[in-house]
């Protein structure tokens, strides 16, 4: 998320991305020296004076949480700490946090802001502490938490479902998949920047909670198919259909059901369009400047 925020936005605003190893500080301007673990790199943050924080930082999204410790205080500890901070030094900064999906309960398929919140998931319990936290404590005034649906695109890990598929079939590497029945909102990531744009000229009047995804739902062998047809040299064998059971915490049918973002006028990419310059840039070709 951070990366595609920071190449899109900078077109428009003076933005820098932060890195928790110095040295890459030399070889990259567009970076501040940041780490949420390490309370002495804050004032960094404090020092260029932004008008807006957008906090992407996250533990434990893909699969399933190895380490329950750090997912919690990665999302949670770490996090209220380093708004307490804001509060004080930088009391009228706007805040946009990441949230996640995960924060609902997500065995009620279509899913809007209002939607009760039960997280099955470490991952969603540690996030909606957070969003509590924000919501209810009043410390920072001015803040908008984004809740994305399955994200995909440019500089996603390899691990998540989308790239995962496409890689396989890019490096010739057999994978097991589920059945592949489930029923998700696949959202793409240059679409979350134009939200952050959205937001960063119009905003909330006050702390609000948006969910960020397509309102179309597509099972997942759909979306396949439509990776399939723009691989360069698609083998059918390579995906394993049906070898692994369905993530625990998760409902059959989930998406976004919100209609927040669209009343305000906003428009997102096709899915077809958006896993066309995906494929384009994991097999190499890089082409998705020309969606957004």
């Amino acid at each position: 998320m951070g990366k595609n925020l920071l190449e899109d936005l900078s077109a428009g605003f003076n933005c820098f991305g932060s890195t928790r190893r110095p040295e890459r500080l030399s070889a990259e301007k567009k970076l501040l020296h940041f780490d949420l673990e390490a309370e002495s790199t804050w004032a960094n943050v404090k020092d260029f004076n932004p008008d807006c924080i957008i906090n992407c930082i996250v533990s434990g999204a893909v699969k399933k949480v190895e380490d329950v410790k750090h997912a919690l205080d990665t999302n949670y500890l770490h996090t209220i700490n380093f708004f307490d901070f804001l509060s004080k030094q930088l009391p009228d900064v706007y805040l946009i946090h990441l949230g996640t999906a995960f924060e609902y309960n997500l065995r009620k398929g279509g899913l809007t802001e209002n939607t009760e919140c039960r997280p099955r998931t470490y991952y969603g319990i540690s996030k909606l502490l957070t969003s509590h936290y924000l919501l209810n404590s009043g410390i920072l005034k001015k803040n908008t938490i984004i809740r994305p649906f399955n994200l995909f695109g440019p500089y996603d890990k390899e691990e998540k479902i989308i790239p995962h598929l496409i890689c396989a079939q890019r490096d010739k590497k057999p994978i097991s998949l589920t059945e592949g029945l489930q029923v998700r909102d696949y959202f793409f990531v240059k679409d979350l920047s134009r939200i952050a744009l959205h937001l960063l000229k119009e905003g909330f009047h006050k702390p609000a909670v948006v969910n960020a995804g397509s309102g179309k739902p597509v099972i997942l062998k759909d979306a396949a198919s439509i990776i399939a047809k723009y691989l360069p040299d698609y083998d059918a064998s390579l995906w394993h259909w049906g070898k692994l059971p369905y993530r625990e915490g998760e409902g059959k049918v989930f998406y976004n059901a919100s209609t927040l973002l669209k009343e305000r006028g906003l428009v997102f990419t096709e899915l077809e369009q958006a896993i066309k310059a995906t494929v384009a840039y994991y097999c190499g070709v890089k082409q998705t400047q020309n969606v957004w």
